[in-house]
């Protein structure tokens, strides 16, 4: 008996060891993940995915965006139809950033295109045809399957045109097409990173659904020690982000399904899978409030296309390594983000949602902060013995910027100008209130113009049926004016006077430019005498001529003794 349960003890050791074993070689998938890497590149284009995977050298891509070609409605079976997008393709984008990461004909592993929309697979076939995968997953596809028509969109030319690469590829060098996954998915490793597809489920194709996002397929790698979910545009119209939050498990890294837009990336299934890296390619406006408030509550890490291209950056990089998960993005500067939802601004720093008071960096400026991250836009802030404007975009306005309807000026710090100003060359003035002054301006005992810019005016100016004149520092003459030798006169309103002046005592002529006259002048068919200093002469003789007391030559009379011609000559003995 005790032989025998000796044996048995031995047999069930035996067994138990060789059970561990076996679990150990059949299923190491995530154990063995772990222990490896994987970098993920998301590509930064709005509303359109194309993500490199790669691991240990080997390449693999998750859709590849939209790219150039559309139907023309020449084929019956792929007519052009509202909605379709023309001629907004990344394909030369995809192809070169791949080259860029050293992905050959060699080492690309696969082609998973999520599901047929354009702006996932759009350039499926020229990104196979030049990197020559070795296998490819999509979901079967049929236009019959989608219940909505004005969702049909080019889905069949999409996929029929990644259908054809993948056959040719079959074809050339033996590439395999997998299109049935099973309820549970498929499963394979590129590298030491382990892929896994969700959202397989086959019903579709005998149920229907009103849109082909339903049946977008969702990427999960694990290497690394952490996990990422590439969402496509997987979104919870039939229960899909519901049956993944069981299903999934704890997410380090989101690209968020459906580009964020209404109806993807619920509260439910964030708050289930506990991301601590999100990423949306698409703006941060379209999302919905519960999907804002509930990356808040997680804290966790946000991103988008925008910030990579804002950063420079070719693309969003995301390492899976035993050393951590980093990416390539640095977000330590904050940003304003804009919800149509929430209508106003929000303020990030690292890629979290803060709150705070006072003056805050960003990006690309400053904004001021109330105490909460939500950013008051279009208003004025008294700091520091200034007034600031706010813009209705956030941020703190610097130089020119129109409020209702005036002009202010801000310093590069941003504080608002008051007095004069020197502005590109010219000099403007702001009142006591800020506000750009234009027209007349009567300051400092003296008067100035500024043209409808605000710009100060100097030399002649024609204002309201008048000419002014205006010195070099922009004040306005009166009196007497010499400008190169020539003298004009400015009566005290500062409006040049043309005709005839009677000043201090004397008469004076001002042709119609305003330009004193000086010697024989003929006016009215009257001859007139102006001296020197251009007075008029009167009750005297200047030469052989008699001016009268208006100052008019005599002509045809008798002056005292003398006789005074027909032109105004004084006629000797008569």
């Amino acid at each position: 008996m005790t032989k025998h349960l000796n044996r048995t003890k031995t047999f069930a050791i035996i067994c138990a060891m060789i059970a561990l074993v076996l679990s150990i070689a059949a299923a190491p998938r995530e154990a063995q993940a772990a222990q490896g890497g994987a970098r993920i590149h998301i590509l930064p284009f709005k509303y359109s995915d194309a993500i490199l995977v790669e691991s240990d050298g080997h390449f693999g891509m998750v859709d590849s965006g939209e790219d150039n070609s559309y139907p023309d409605g020449s084929d019956s079976r792929y007519p052009l139809r509202d909605g379709i997008t023309k001629g907004a393709g990344h394909e030369d984008e995809v192809i070169s950033y791949l080259e860029s990461v050293g992905v050959t004909t060699d080492n690309f592993d696969f082609y998973i295109g999520t599901h047929p929309h354009s702006d996932h697979i759009g350039s499926a076939q020229q990104i196979i045809k030049r990197f020559k995968p070795k296998k490819f997953y999509t979901p079967i596809y049929d236009d019959g399957y989608i219940t909505d028509p004005s969702r049909l969109w080019d889905n069949r030319y999409v996929y029929d045109r990644l259908i054809e690469a993948a056959k040719e590829a079959h074809e050339e060098y033996g590439a395999e097409l997998v299109q049935s996954f099973g309820r549970d998915g498929s499963g394979f490793y590129l590298g030491s990173a382990y892929i896994q597809l969700y959202n397989t489920d086959a019903s579709y194709q005998t149920k229907g659904v009103f849109d082909a996002n339903c049946f977008s397929l969702g990427v999960k790698i694990t290497a690394g020690g952490y996990t990422a979910f590439l969402a496509g545009d997987i979104n919870n119209c039939t229960g899909v982000e519901d049956r993944l939050a069981t299903e999934l498990g704890h997410i380090d890294f989101l690209k968020m399904g459906h580009h964020g837009i209404e109806g993807s990336n619920s509260r439910p299934y964030l708050e289930a899978i506990f991301p601590r890296l999100v990423f949306q390619t698409g703006d941060f406006s379209v999302l919905p409030t519960e999907t804002i408030d509930a990356i808040a509550r997680l804290e966790a890490k946000y991103a988008s296309s925008d910030d990579v291209v804002d950063a420079g950056l070719s693309a969003y990089v995301v390492n899976l390594t035993s050393k951590g998960l980093a990416t390539n993005l640095s977000m330590d500067v904050g940003r304003l983000y804009y919800s149509s939802s929430k209508g106003s601004y929000l303020y990030y720093k690292n890629g979290v949602q803060a709150s705070g008071s006072g003056w805050a960096r960003l990006e690309s400026g400053w904004t001021w902060l109330d105490g909460s991250s939500a950013v008051n836009t279009s208003r004025w802030v008294w700091n520091g013995g200034a007034w600031y404007w706010i813009k209705s975009n956030g941020l703190m306005a610097t130089g020119w910027q129109s409020v209702g309807p005036n002009w202010y000026y801000f310093e590069a710090g941003g504080n608002m100008i008051v007095g004069w100003k020197k502005i590109d060359g010219a000099w403007s003035y702001f009142d006591s209130s800020g506000a750009m002054h234009t027209g007349w301006l009567n300051t400092g005992g003296r008067w100035y113009w500024l043209d409808g810019s605000g710009a100060m005016k100097v030399g002649w100016r024609y204002i309201n049926g008048s000419w002014y004149y205006f010195s070099g520092d922009g004040g306005m003459n009166t009196g007497w004016l010499n400008l190169d030798g020539t003298w004009h006169f400015l009566d005290a309103s500062g409006a040049m006077q043309v005709g005839w002046r009677y000043l201090n005592g004397a008469w004076y002529y001002l042709d119609g430019s305003g330009a004193m006259k000086t010697g024989w002048q003929l006016i009215n068919g009257n001859w007139y005498y102006m001296f020197g200093s251009g007075a008029m002469a009167h009750d005297c003789w200047v030469g052989n001529y008699f001016l009268t007391s208006s100052g008019a030559m005599a002509v045809s009379s008798r002056v005292g003794g003398y006789w005074v011609g027909a032109d105004g000559a004084w006629v000797p003995g008569v």
